[in-house]
């Protein structure tokens, strides 16, 4: 799967802050996320799952959702 761009992943985080600390996305940001990126839901589940799976513990996934920096270069790449 090719990563995603920056607006994509800018999205995304954008999203998943008002999800902390669980960081499961809601079924109404889909279609928010969708029209703003063009990504596929699945796309979108596989990256929450990512992010979960890479960053357990809920400080990190915040601290990272905070982050404004090359996505590509925050903690081993969520960037997919």
């Amino acid at each position: 799967m090719p990563r995603f761009e920056d607006e994509h992943i800018t999205c995304l985080k954008r999203v998943m802050l008002t999800r902390i600390p669980e960081c499961n996305f809601a079924a109404e940001d889909y279609p928010v996320i969708i029209k703003e990126t063009g990504l596929e839901q699945a796309q979108i589940e596989q990256w929450g799952k990512h992010l979960r799976a890479r960053l357990p513990v809920a400080q990190d996934r915040e601290t990272f959702l905070r982050s404004t920096g090359e996505p590509d270069k925050v903690r081993g790449c969520l960037c997919f």
